[in-house]
């Protein structure tokens, strides 16, 4: 909508999602943290809150997807304190598997290992 110029529309949709992802998150919020971590990284707008639905679902289900989501998150949240803080848990819960070598994750792991060389 936003695109078509058309912004009061956007700004009603996306204040029906932010109603509609906050009764999702009240009655489910373990099986919906990652979706709106991904809303109000987005559209939501909402650094903070995505970031704070993002921690549950790395403490509910600490995928390697799950810490890329909150990691990505925090960058974007311009918070780096909370994206030192998910690589080195993911570092020290994945690092040894292949996926994590090829994930995002690892190439974070590996710039901030040469910028601390540097």
């Amino acid at each position: 909508m936003a695109l078509q110029g058309k912004n009061g529309a956007a700004q009603e949709d996306v204040q029906a999602a932010q109603i509609g992802f906050e009764s999702l998150l009240k009655r489910h919020l373990l099986a919906f943290a990652d979706h709106g971590a991904e809303f109000y990284a987005g559209s939501g707008n909402d650094c903070r809150r995505a970031l704070d639905l993002a921690r549950v679902n790395v403490s509910n289900r600490p995928t390697i997807r799950a810490f890329e989501q909150a990691h990505t998150i925090a960058v974007q949240a311009g918070d780096a304190a909370s994206a030192s803080e998910l690589l080195a848990a993911a570092t020290v819960r994945w690092g040894a598997t292949r996926a994590f070598q090829l994930s995002p994750l690892a190439r974070h792991q590996l710039n901030k290992r040469e910028g601390a060389a540097a």
